[in-house]
């Protein structure tokens, strides 16, 4: 996941600096087309067992979910008014009724039972964490390296497909570390590297130059990788293969709101932080349009800054607190994510992410059934 999201930023830049700005939507073309020809070619499982789609449960949660991420979005950006945060308000009112609407169905569209299950419901906070961690950041890094370091799109994209593919490394050796320690042991190993990368961004941002910080970018991504790898592993093998389908769901659900979060959360700070930081120390003899518009955009702020070179020196500094702020919070984040598997995996080995339907059953007519073929055992 954070292979294709590496990709999805790197290519798009590669192609603006070589083509018109619709080529960035001509890129899904083609793999959209090998995704609909290969698709018949994976393994697939039907449950007997599944209803009609529940469509009221799917406008509850994409309502929900669409509705509460612009409020944060939008309260992060221009702070708080009644129309935010009664979207705020209006999405948790929706995800409570959809949860409400779960409990009481009897083919639910989210299968709450399935968090009853302490390895899927800690491995979805992990990937949701992690995610919300990274994804903004790489957002804010891309501007960064063409708005203040000064690399055309395309020097930008090629530069960001290294952290691309050591993500893609982190995800294949996560198999290896699997094989020399426990589950959580082989995350935090990722996430010490990981935030190793971060730091190094927070403390070399205002005076490195690509090399350096692409290198903690890059670190970043391959530390990252065994932990996303690892807790997907975990949610698909806990549940049934009945349940596999509803477990994936989830994860992917996860996964978006994640990254949606994170865009909006990480992304809105940052801005935040390089608006302030340039209000206070933008010239003076900058006209008061100019700098409004400069604050906006940084991309904007630039273009300002060729009829106003005195403004340069200002947006780069400005720009350059915000990747470290946004940068610093996803270290944070990421010892935080530590702490959470140290603590509920730490005697976790790989074997004992199997389903088990001697630990937890989800099925509740075969868990019946077992006990009234045991009493009548020990009648005879």
């Amino acid at each position: 996941m954070l292979c294709g999201h590496g990709l999805r930023t790197s290519d798009g830049r590669f192609a603006l600096g070589l083509f018109l700005v619709g080529a960035v939507f001509l890129i899904n073309v083609p793999v959209a087309i090998v995704l609909i020809a290969t698709s018949p070619l994976l393994p697939e499982y039907r449950d007997k067992n599944t209803k009609r789609l529940d469509v009221v449960s799917v406008l509850l949660s994409s309502f929900a979910l669409a509705i509460l991420v612009f409020g944060l979005q939008e309260m992060a950006n221009n702070g708080f008014d009644m129309l935010y945060g009664g979207s705020i308000a209006i999405g948790i009112a929706l995800g409570f009724l959809f949860i409400k609407r779960q409990r009481n169905s009897e083919d639910p569209l989210l299968d709450l039972r399935l968090f009853r299950i302490p390895t899927f419901s800690v491995s979805l906070i992990v990937v949701m964490l992690t995610l919300l961690a990274t994804v903004g950041t790489d957002m804010l890094f891309a501007q960064h390296l063409q708005s203040v370091l000064g690399l055309s799109s395309t020097e930008a994209g090629l530069l960001l497909i290294i952290p691309a593919l050591l993500s893609m490394a982190g995800t294949l050796i996560s198999p290896v570390l699997m094989r020399w320690m426990r589950p959580a042991y082989a995350m935090v190993s990722g996430l010490i590297v990981a935030a190793g990368g971060s730091l190094l961004v927070v403390f070399s941002v205002h005076d490195a130059g690509p090399v350096i910080l692409i290198t903690g970018v890059s670190l970043l991504a391959l530390g990252a990788g065994p932990t996303m790898t690892i807790s997907s592993e975990q949610i698909m093998s806990s549940v049934s293969k009945e349940r596999a389908g509803t477990a994936s769901a989830m994860s992917d659900v996860c996964t978006g709101l994640g990254s949606a979060l994170s865009i909006a959360f990480i992304g809105s700070i940052g801005m935040l932080v390089y608006r302030r930081s340039l209000a206070s120390s933008i010239p003076a003899e900058v006209p008061s349009d100019i700098a409004n518009t400069a604050m906006e955009n940084v991309g904007a702020a630039v273009a300002a800054a060729d009829r106003f070179p005195e403004m340069l020196q200002a947006i780069q500094s400005s720009f350059a607190v915000a990747i470290q702020s946004i940068y610093g919070i996803a270290t944070v984040g990421l010892l935080s994510i530590m702490i959470i598997i140290v603590w509920k995996f730490r005697y976790v080995r790989q074997e004992d992410t199997a389903f088990s339907e001697e630990k937890i059953s989800l099925n509740e007519e075969d868990l019946k059934r077992k006990e009234y073929t045991k009493e009548a055992t020990s009648g005879n």
